[in-house]
């Protein structure tokens, strides 16, 4: 059995570059992306399965408050920037938050995720400080969960959940 561990980038290294086009066909980095205190991206593979829209609503609804914190989430997903575009407008709601389009799935590739879900903390240099890999049951981690992460960074340690 393969230790979810595994997938994803290394904790403690800094994580490869990445750049994508948003909802609003604006281009942006890991550089570009991370707030004050780092930066909470998500990966995702098919834009329009219900476990995505999931993910892409939790992140909505907690990204005002991940952004006050110096931390603004961001996600990347496998999809064309018109398909991104598309699925903003279906909204009920703005989004408040980069979704990148990967119409090749290459972050994912190059992330070591290609059909996963990932959600990963990234501090203001782009070291990876903590991620979850986490099946198609689960949303997301526990906001709780991601707050201690939070703590890692300021306090220079790090953090791995699989669940």
């Amino acid at each position: 059995m393969v230790d979810v561990l595994e997938w994803g980038p290394v904790l403690n290294l800094k994580v490869a570059e990445i750049v994508l086009t948003d909802q609003s066909q604006r281009t942006h980095s890991i550089a570009t992306l991370t707030g004050s205190r780092g930066l909470l991206l998500a990966c995702l593979s098919e834009l329009w399965q219900p476990v995505n829209v999931r993910r892409v609503l939790w992140l909505q609804r907690h990204a005002a408050n991940l952004a006050l914190m110096g931390i603004p989430p961001a996600a990347i997903v496998q999809a064309t920037p018109n398909a991104v575009q598309t699925f903003s407008h279906t909204m009920p709601f703005p989004l408040t938050f980069s979704v990148l389009a990967d119409p090749l799935a290459s972050a994912a590739v190059q992330y070591n995720l290609a059909g996963r879900g990932c959600i990963m903390l990234i501090d203001p240099r782009g070291v990876l400080r903590s991620k979850w890999v986490l099946p198609d049951t689960i949303a997301w981690p526990k906001m709780s969960e991601i707050l201690h992460a939070v703590q890692t960074i300021d306090g220079g340690g790090s953090s791995a959940q699989p669940f």
